[in-house]
């Protein structure tokens, strides 16, 4: 009887009229039960999530519940989200004579609601939980997110990828072979060249991923040459440009920092990378009220770790030390392998002068070059060079920690330094001077190519030093 209506219904689902698709499904509500979730389904669509919920709650379906979840997400209500996925889970469910395909939800896509959930309990600061529900996704089926999340918590290879294939070859997916191959090598530096060949597509994942495990590894240059390609072949592409915004930032790289800021407002306005990327420019500017402005924008837009660690350093910077350990003890509760919010409370103990402690997130985040300088800082200002000599043997990879080997070593690599190695030397530099060593000081000092502000106040230190003895 209403099957012309229905017919119109879904094709303004098709073609995104969303407000059609709410009016119609209003006709139907109001003249068939059959029909009825179709209106709060709508709703859902137009961003009337509390008028939704409302017209959703005598339903109990499993399609009801999962529109319910979608709702409440969107008003960031997780712990009311949570609770529908768990009765589809349990199959806490009202027989559906919903038989509408295109919006019908089935009870037996569990990795979607696995992947759901895990999601949820991230924002509500439970990782654990889930790490193993992404877990529990991915051995049905990789979803884009579970891939993301596992590989970020270096948690793939727990899983195995035999139980991964053996799963999905029993289910006679095709794509198998290739997901497989590309989630293996997504961290293989070899396996780059044959990706570049798949951009876009594939391939912008591949160089997108590999990138940011270069900028985590504290390798910025790498990391932006990668970047570079993939905008060079991709240049619309979004996912993971707010990390390549902070590496422009920490290659004081300001133009393009301010042309990749331009794009990606003309490109995606509404994203909450968009936002993030204005944060660093602002930053680089100076222009701290902006900077937090942006991110918190951003934060409002989507909850995560990244932002909170990006708000944290930005209070560190205004001196609000409380402030930006909540930032980094949440950014820690959504990210296990997350060096950068250990290192934020680490930065933020030593300005409390809370040294023990200070020193208990120093050692545990220091899984990089780059951290490793700032722990050699840390351990220089408090005077324990003996702990920064260490780090500094074991950064540049040196056989042992005495002072004339490693200067021989140090001069041995002139010219082969990579930007963060330079600034492992230049706290080197510094040790040597408080040791009195002035002469290797100067001599390692000018091996190193990098002119900046850290340049510049290690030259100063060893000029009075030298000064003083005279």
């Amino acid at each position: 009887m209403f099957e012309d209506v229905v017919d119109q219904i879904i094709k303004s689902y098709k073609y995104a009229n969303y407000t059609n698709m709410t009016f119609l499904s209003s006709f139907l509500y109001s003249y068939t039960s059959k029909y009825k979730i179709l209106l709060p389904i709508s709703l859902y669509f137009t961003g009337e999530y509390s008028r939704s919920l409302s017209l959703l709650s005598p339903y109990n379906t499993c399609t009801a519940l999962y529109y319910k979840y979608l709702c409440y997400n969107q008003l960031r209500d997780f712990t009311n989200a949570l609770i529908c996925l768990q009765k589809i889970i349990a199959e806490e469910v009202e027989v559906d004579d919903f038989d509408l395909e295109i919006f019908k939800v089935n009870k037996n896509d569990k990795e979607y609601f696995y992947n759901d959930m895990a999601l949820c309990y991230t924002q509500l600061y439970d990782r654990d939980e889930a790490i193993r529900l992404f877990k529990m996704s991915y051995q049905i089926y990789p979803i884009f997110s579970t891939i993301e999340n596992l590989i970020y918590e270096n948690e793939l290879e727990e899983i195995g990828q035999n139980k991964f294939k053996e799963n999905n070859f029993n289910n006679q997916i095709k794509t198998v072979s290739s997901l497989d191959e590309f989630i293996r090598n997504v961290k293989n530096n070899d396996a780059l060249e044959k990706y570049t060949n798949f951009i876009p597509g594939l391939g912008s994942y591949a160089l997108a991923f590999q990138a940011k495990n270069e900028f985590d590894l504290g390798l910025t240059e790498s990391s932006k040459k990668i970047f570079t390609v993939l905008k060079s072949k991709d240049p619309k592409f979004i996912y993971n440009m707010d990390y390549f915004s902070t590496v422009l930032w920490h290659s004081t790289d300001v133009t393009d920092l301010g042309i990749l800021c331009k794009n990606l407002i003309n490109d995606a306005p509404l994203s909450p990378v968009t936002w993030k990327a204005l944060g660093n420019y602002y930053n680089h500017k100076n222009d701290y009220k902006r900077s937090i402005l942006c991110l918190k924008r951003s934060l409002h837009l989507l909850n995560d770790p990244y932002t909170l660690n990006l708000l944290g350093f930005e209070s560190v910077y205004k001196n609000e030390y409380m402030e930006a350990l909540e930032y980094f003890k949440k950014s820690t509760l959504m990210l296990r392998n997350n060096y950068k919010s250990l290192y934020g409370c680490a930065l933020v103990y030593d300005k409390i002068d809370k040294k023990s402690t200070a020193d208990f997130y120093f050692k545990k985040c220091m899984f990089n070059n780059q951290l490793r300088a700032m722990g050699m800082k840390f351990y220089i200002k408090h005077g324990e060079l003996d702990k920064a000599i260490q780090i500094y043997k074991i950064g540049m990879k040196f056989d042992n920690v005495d002072l004339n080997n490693l200067v021989k070593e140090t001069l041995n690599k002139k010219g082969k330094f990579d930007n963060i190695e330079e600034f492992m030397i230049l706290e080197f530099v510094e040790i040597l001077t408080k040791l009195n060593l002035l002469d290797f000081a100067k001599t390692i000092l000018n091996i190193v190519e990098y002119r900046g502000e850290t340049y510049y106040k290690k030259k100063e230190i060893v000029f009075e030093k030298k000064h003083s003895f005279i």
